[in-house]
């Protein structure tokens, strides 16, 4: 291709004013990929490549926007994602149940109300005489009080999960993780 005159000026005026990035890539080419590795098995995807556990504490320490998952039956870190944080839905408890949108606590008996909670998080709270525990359309956990002890209700479980209890509870802590 043959530039004239004033095209070739226009294109050293760009160059000039704007420079030449060493990261441009051609039309067409994919830009770069971040970086995923795992670290004492926590997932990390950031721009730049984490190869250690030291660069991986590093991270973590620094200003640089990150979302950090933690598994909540364990309290260690599962994940760590470059970017700003996800936003999050808050829970919402009512007094009535649907599994098919909600996780659930069912009553034992009357007067008690079957408890849904709606949205990816975790309430806490006392919901007493609870004999079922359903995850709806989440993977969810619950918790709850006996003899003075808070204890995980099983273990976290997949979506349409129903556990039932040998006695009535009081639970006082539902998380939907998603």
């Amino acid at each position: 291709m043959k530039l004239g005159r004033s095209t070739f000026a226009l294109l050293v005026a760009v160059v000039a004013t704007f420079g030449v990035s060493s990261s441009a890539t051609a039309i067409g080419t994919p830009s770069p990929s971040p970086s995923v590795s795992t670290i004492n098995g926590i997932t990390v995807h950031t721009v730049d490549s984490i190869k250690t556990s030291a660069e991986l504490d590093a991270f973590l320490l620094s200003a640089t926007p990150k979302t950090v998952q933690v598994d909540a039956a364990t309290g260690k870190v599962t994940s760590v994602t470059q970017g700003a944080p996800m936003m999050t839905q808050s829970v919402t408890v009512t007094n009535t149940c649907d599994t098919s949108k909600q996780s659930c606590l069912f009553a034992a008996s009357v007067p008690y109300a079957n408890n849904g909670f709606s949205g990816i998080g975790t309430k806490t709270g006392s919901w007493p005489n609870k004999i079922s525990w359903c995850t709806g359309p989440y993977t969810a956990k619950a918790w709850y009080t006996l003899n003075g002890a808070t204890v995980g209700w099983g273990v976290k479980f997949g979506p349409q999960t129903t556990v039932n209890m040998n006695l009535p509870v009081t639970a006082v802590q539902v998380t939907n993780y998603s």
